[in-house]
């Protein structure tokens, strides 16, 4: 017969009463939306490297286990930099997927050589591709869009 020292015991009991603790306050939980306010979920790549961050002023579970975000901000990364930040007013989050999608207006900033405006959005974590959907339109700072062509 193996014996454990008090440590161990405690170890085991500690785990048992914490997970009553938790089963305890499950159960009290009010049932409806559960809503979670000021957030931030960073998203890493296989590597490690952080690929993008989600923000938002409050998210609200849905039954179908989407997730309705009010004052969306994404900030996405490219070798360990900010490349773009997309605010919205409101959008939902498919968690499974890793897409957000909107109505609402829309805009990203990159590095403020480039902003785009809209209304309506789709955006992909797995990609880091966002569409903008309607009313389109972008505002290029410090940035030529043509090279001159040197006249001989």
């Amino acid at each position: 017969m193996k014996r454990y020292g008090a440590d161990k015991w405690w170890g085991v009991l500690g785990g048992w009463v914490i997970l009553v603790l938790a089963m305890t306050v499950r159960a009290q939980l009010p049932p409806g939306p559960q809503i979670i306010s000021d957030f931030r979920v960073p998203e890493f790549d296989e590597n490690g490297v952080k690929k993008s961050e989600v923000f938002g002023r409050q998210a609200e579970i849905l039954p179908d286990g989407q997730v309705k975000i009010t004052d969306l901000k994404i900030v996405m990364f490219k070798d360990g930099q900010v490349e773009a930040t997309i605010l919205a007013d409101q959008c939902t989050f498919d968690r499974k997927e890793k897409r957000a999608f909107s109505n609402s207006a829309v805009s990203i900033d990159r590095g403020g050589s480039m902003r785009v405006t809209g209304r309506g959005f789709r955006w992909s974590s797995v990609g880091q591709r966002i569409e903008i959907l309607n009313e389109s339109r972008v505002v290029l700072k410090n940035t030529s869009v043509w090279k001159e062509v040197e006249r001989k």
